[in-house]
């Protein structure tokens, strides 16, 4: 009995010394990704789309911008751009929170963004360039929302943008379809 019970414990030590090897070399692989997505690809995007000069350029958050601002400046931002995911621009905004920042290098690690949009996919719906935030929806001092609609008469919501404070500075956090 003693035996068994020492087996089934050694074979337990090996099954967590390998689960700790492919942790450590998965995450190494999953940063060295990154690191060659940026320094091969980005660096070269990112040189095509900035001597195009055709988006809006942003000027930075301030503490007094409200979270209608910040929504509706990244959303006219993002839409204005001509390859914000794969140019590596998100990177540099300082709209988004590093948690949402995250989230859209797992779009580009995936290669979601070269089959489609994948931050303002919603059925069915191009991203309009003439949108409204509605007034915010506060959620304690550290979270609020904004609808984004249509800048007309009757339409419909389309997006939630979360936003999050950050050292005094609303962030969008997430952007969501409202349907």
């Amino acid at each position: 009995m003693d035996k068994r019970r020492n087996y089934i414990l050694i074979g337990a030590g090996i099954i967590l010394v390998i689960l700790i090897l492919l942790t450590v070399v998965l995450g190494s692989q999953s940063r060295q990704i990154k690191e060659n997505l940026q320094t091969e690809t980005g660096q070269s995007l990112l040189q095509d789309s900035t001597q195009t000069g055709t988006y809006e350029q942003l000027p930075p958050p301030t503490s007094q911008s409200t979270p209608e601002e910040v929504a509706e400046g990244f959303y006219n931002w993002y839409v204005s751009h001509p390859d914000p995911l794969g140019s590596g621009d998100y990177e540099k905004s300082l709209y988004i929170t590093d948690e949402y920042k995250e989230s859209m290098t797992g779009f580009v690690v995936r290669g979601d963004h070269l089959s489609g949009e994948p931050v303002l996919t919603c059925v069915g719906i191009t991203p309009p360039k003439d949108i409204i935030a509605q007034p915010t929806v506060y959620e304690g001092s550290e979270m609020s929302y904004v609808i984004l609609q249509r800048n007309v008469e009757g339409a419909r919501p389309l997006y939630k943008v979360i936003l999050k404070n950050v050292q005094e500075l609303w962030l969008v956090d997430d952007i969501r379809c409202v349907f």
